[in-house]
């Protein structure tokens, strides 16, 4: 899927690049230095283990859109994301309370450049 409409859409499929703007003095870039730094990163819910469904929820494939998550209309066989499963390409009864059956979560991180 190409289209991200809203934040209820991820494409889970595709890592994301994280930039992250970080000032450092010119002494600290000619002799080099240790930086933290910290970002938003989306990650697995622990919850439903990154299947976006309560544990025993009835996960079904999407018939509309044969479990691609698009739907391709007009001359040009423009990719649309499915309303009916919202890009998932599966629908679940019961969705995940913790990460709304998205199966992942934003959660801060850092590391150490």
């Amino acid at each position: 899927p190409d289209m991200q409409p809203d934040d209820s859409y991820i494409d889970i499929k595709r890592p994301k690049t994280i930039e992250v703007t970080l000032n450092i003095s010119l002494l600290e870039a000619v002799k080099g230095c240790k930086k933290s730094v910290s970002f938003k990163a989306q990650t697995r819910c622990d919850t439903c283990n990154g299947s976006g469904a309560v544990i025993d929820s009835i996960v079904t494939p999407c018939k509309n859109c044969n479990q691609q998550g698009f739907i391709k209309e007009g001359l040009f066989q423009v990719k649309l994301m499915c309303v009916s499963c919202k890009g998932f390409g599966k629908i679940i009864e019961s969705p995940c309370r913790s990460c709304k059956g998205r199966g992942t979560i934003e959660t801060t991180k850092t590391t150490e450049i």
